[in-house]
């Protein structure tokens, strides 16, 4: 079976995994493994963890964690972006929060405060 990174399909039939900060609570959430995305040997861990590729990535980061991904997708791999939705300036963050609740946003939700 192929590793999925970041997958929380509850009739799977792969091996699930998430990058974290923290080990504390991935197999409470339901993975079956978690690589550390500061890890000094990303690269390493998350090919040690997924040794029969990735077929399922799940992409909001970029960086480091996609360079590690890249070479370790499997051919015809899907790879999901997710979409970020920024909102501007904070006298739009209790609109924006109530979106959130309602579902409007797909994705990530951030509220920009300042233009730095």
């Amino acid at each position: 079976m192929t590793p999925t990174v970041w997958n929380l399909q509850p009739a799977r039939q792969s091996p699930s995994g998430l990058f974290a900060g923290v080990h504390r609570g991935c197999k409470a959430l339901g993975f079956d493994f978690c690589v550390d995305h500061r890890a000094d040997d990303l690269p390493g861990h998350l090919a040690a963890a997924c040794p029969k590729g990735i077929h399922v990535y799940f992409e909001n980061v970029g960086g480091a964690v996609f360079d590690a991904v890249l070479p370790l997708l499997n051919a015809k791999a899907r790879i999901v972006k997710v979409r970020e939705d920024i909102v501007f300036g904070l006298e739009n963050a209790p609109e924006a929060f109530i979106g959130l609740l309602e579902g409007k946003n797909f994705g990530k939700l951030v509220v920009q405060v300042a233009h730095e």
